[in-house]
């Protein structure tokens, strides 16, 4: 037996030295692949392709038509009058832009002159020709608040005969290609890669003070390499890659406090920059439906009360918490939608953190930092919390596994109030009180006073909350419960089937596989009465009944799964614990093995002790028995362990391209609905309206009356009786037409929303519309229907 201060096999000097030099090597290796990759990173181009579709572009483009085929087979595109390309947070990715297109005039009163613009700005005039031409721009820094680029080219515009369109040239191409300015190593300009580097130091001198050398080594000088690689992958983004990279230097330096672990910080690190940089990595928005809480807080702070429309008191928002928080960056002065993007990412990552520090409490730190993995690999939690959404999703699931952290540590005051706040996030908050009374009474079979003080706090806090709700706005229920609900059974089964997609999603197999094995694990710990059936109960009941509560509302039309995001981090922890299962199994076999050799080698420890000649080889025996197969047999579950990790982890990370399109998609419907807004506020008259399917940017924008035609903010249309409900679009199936037209009176209704009322011409057959064309403040036609009666 060791003794303390004894030194137990010491290392030789030259292996000392041989790893040293290990390790130098491996990092300068490292290095260098690091800014190879930044160097050979292709720049990006953003390009209009003839025969691609304009729909699944990476880019927004308005004003140029679909392809035709001239008389010699060629394919070619005509334009309106103002046609332009839009690149949304383009000059956080460089300065400056090469454009590229090629026109012709072909048109009956001759070539006309073409005035190319940069974000509303003229830059220059050039004269078309009937033959084709190459034009090349220099775009500078002009830069709007949200960093985006916008190049148009306007035109006289003119309609040729037997065809309605404005037309304005034909265009065979477009192309825009950032202009980086700046270093050896590609797009990295010299004051980012400055920030990489003292960033990269100061982190790497913090952890060699904290943690020592091996963990600054191993942790600090990868992640300065692995932004510089990010910079070369760095998509446009709300952030600029300077922000990021210092929210990912202070999240690595923070996260490490977690973990005196090495390779616990490094797996927690990556874990950081990846949740960091999901926005730039992959698409980002943000979705209408956040603006509909940012209106309610605008109308705070105005001092109009919580409400949608002036005079209208409907608790159109699910959100109370978060919509406070966007009311006190409002009276701030700051933009919620800005603030929302870096509110995303601290979300993402502290709930990590969160999720990380309570498995380690359930299960140890490496079974923690697999379910920290798990977690902030799915784009189910990135959607919602770091690319964007400016949703209050990942505030919930925070909230959430702060009150289980909480109450499983016994600290029942601080978790009632940790799920009351999650309650007054979202109202489902309370389905995790109850369990966790649910649990605490079938362990001790009583009422005792951790159950007392634990609903004692919450109500503390939430009776209020709910008493103001009721007389303020006249329900206990937010007006969306009742929009969104009333399907039975149709709305049930499609709830299923959305939970049955989100499971294929969530790793199909693999995810039932491991669930099994933490199901067994679960009832063998409840036969032996081990005092890990606490938290086991408590998850699984937050899995099965959250569940059958999505399946019930009928799940939720918004890509990623919004509505599990807040049962992600109770599935990691029953998956950690399936994967902790496999290992168990290795570990089980490892001890019979033990146990067999002493049986096998008594003889010879029974010949070694009486020093017999063949005592040599019996120490041989001893030393190599166990060796080979067997040691592979043994180590072959904790290998699969990890494979289950690293693969589970990394298939996460490819689940994203589903989504993508419906991402850029939503995300382009609220910036269009800002520029309606825009002129709703510009053109329209004081008592003005405007009826809207996307009822958040068109109010928020415009602060005038707007008519919710899928009543979240309409208490009629909420409590509509339909009679198929639960066959459409969860969210979208309550619409009278009717009483729109003819109670609510909009005077103005998208042409893009019609459809709504049967279509542009039974809009306007009713006499009360007439179809009229606006410009907006970036150039845009768009169509309104104005009332006329």
């Amino acid at each position: 037996m060791a003794t303390i201060g004894q030194r137990i096999n010491p290392t030789p000097d030259w292996s000392l030295r041989g790893g040293r030099w290990l390790a130098i090597l491996a990092l300068v290796g490292v290095a260098s692949a690091a800014l190879l990759a930044l160097r050979l990173q292709p720049t990006p181009r953003y390009a209009v392709d003839l025969l691609q579709p304009l729909e699944s572009l990476p880019f927004e483009i308005e004003g140029i038509n679909a392809v035709e085929i001239n008389l010699e087979g060629q394919p070619y595109r005509w334009t309106t009058d103002y046609p332009f390309i839009q690149i949304r947070n383009a000059y956080h990715l460089a300065p400056s832009f090469l454009a590229t297109l090629t026109i012709r005039s072909e048109r009956p009163d001759g070539p006309q002159p073409v005035t190319f613009l940069v974000n509303e700005q003229p830059l220059a005039i050039a004269q078309t020709t009937p033959q084709m031409r190459a034009y090349h721009l220099i775009l500078p820094h002009r830069p709007d608040a949200d960093s985006t680029l916008r190049f148009a080219a306007a035109t006289k515009n003119f309609t040729p005969p037997n065809d309605l369109r404005r037309l304005g040239f034909i265009t065979t191409s477009w192309s825009i290609t950032p202009i980086f300015a700046g270093t050896p190593l590609g797009p990295i300009t010299q004051g980012e890669l400055a920030l990489v580097l003292i960033g990269g130091l100061l982190l790497t001198a913090w952890l060699w003070l904290r943690a020592g050398r091996v963990t600054a080594l191993s942790v600090g000088i990868p992640v300065a390499l692995a932004l510089l690689v990010l910079r070369g992958f760095y998509q446009p983004a709300p952030l600029p890659f300077s922000h990021l990279a210092m929210i990912a230097l202070l999240a690595t330096a923070l996260l490490t406090l977690l973990t005196r672990q090495s390779w616990t910080a490094l797996g927690l690190a990556i874990v950081g920059l990846i949740t960091t940089f999901a926005g730039a990595l992959w698409p980002s928005w943000m979705t209408d439906d956040a603006l509909i809480s940012f209106r309610y807080a605008q109308n705070l702070v105005a001092g109009n009360g919580l409400i949608y429309n002036l005079g209208e008191r409907v608790e159109g928002y699910t959100n109370f918490l978060w919509t406070m928080l966007a009311a006190l960056v409002l009276a701030l002065g700051g933009d919620p939608v800005q603030v929302s993007y870096y509110a995303g990412i601290v979300i993402a990552l502290l709930l990590i953190a969160a999720t990380f520090v309570l498995a380690r409490q359930l299960m140890g730190e490496r079974w923690a930092l697999m379910a920290a993995a798990l977690l902030g690999t799915s784009h189910s939690l990135l959607i919602y919390t770091a690319r964007g959404s400016g949703l209050e999703t990942g505030l919930f699931a925070l909230l959430l596994v702060i009150g289980t952290t909480l109450f499983l540590r016994e600290r029942f005051n601080w978790a009632g109030a940790a799920f009351a706040l999650a309650t007054m996030t979202r109202p489902e908050g309370v389905l995790l009180l109850g369990i966790a009374g649910l649990v605490r009474l079938v362990a001790k079979r009583k009422i005792d006073a951790g159950i007392w003080r634990m609903v004692g706090v919450f109500a503390l806090i939430g009776v209020p909350f709910f008493a103001w709700r009721f007389f303020y706005y006249g329900d206990l229920l937010p007006n969306t419960f009742y929009a969104k609900t009333g399907g039975g059974l149709p709305q049930a089964l499609r709830g299923l089937a959305h939970a049955g997609s989100f499971a294929l999603f969530a790793g199909g197999p693999v995810l039932a596989l491991l669930l099994v094995l933490a199901a067994i694990r679960f009832v063998r710990d409840w036969r032996e009465r081990s005092d890990q059936l606490i938290w086991q109960s408590f998850t699984w009941l937050v899995v099965g009944i959250y569940t059958a509560y999505i399946i019930s509302v009928g799940g939720d039309h918004f890509p990623g799964y919004r509505f599990f995001v807040p049962v992600l981090p109770f599935l990691v922890l029953l998956m950690a614990r399936g994967t902790q299962q496999i290992a168990a199994f290795g570990e089980q076999r490892n001890k019979e093995t033990k146990e067999q050799r002493s049986t096998d080698l008594s003889p010879l420890l029974s010949q070694r002790e009486r020093g017999g000649r063949d005592s040599d080889r019996g120490e041989g025996l001893l030393k190599n028995h166990g060796e080979g197969l067997p040691f592979l047999r043994r180590a072959a579950p904790a290998a699969l362990a990890m494979l289950i990790v690293v693969g589970l982890s990394v298939f996460n990370l490819t689940r994203s391209t589903p989504f993508d399109q419906i991402v850029r998609g939503d995300d382009e419907s609220v910036w269009l609905w800002r520029e309606m807004g825009w002129w709703l506020a510009d053109q329209g008259q004081p008592g003005e309206s405007m009826a809207a399917m996307g009822a958040g940017a068109i109010p928020y924008y415009s602060d005038r009356e707007t008519i919710d035609l899928l009543g979240l903010n309409d208490k009629h249309i909420a409590r509509m009786e339909v009679e198929d409900m639960g066959s459409g679009v969860a969210g979208h199936e309550k619409q009278d037409p009717d009483y729109v037209l003819n109670e609510r009176k909009p005077t103005y209704i998208p042409g893009i929303w019609t459809e709504y009322f049967g279509g542009s011409q039974a809009l306007k057959n009713t006499g009360l519309y007439e179809r009229q064309e606006v410009i907006t403040r970036y150039g845009r036609r768009i169509v309104l229907w104005k009332r006329i009666a």
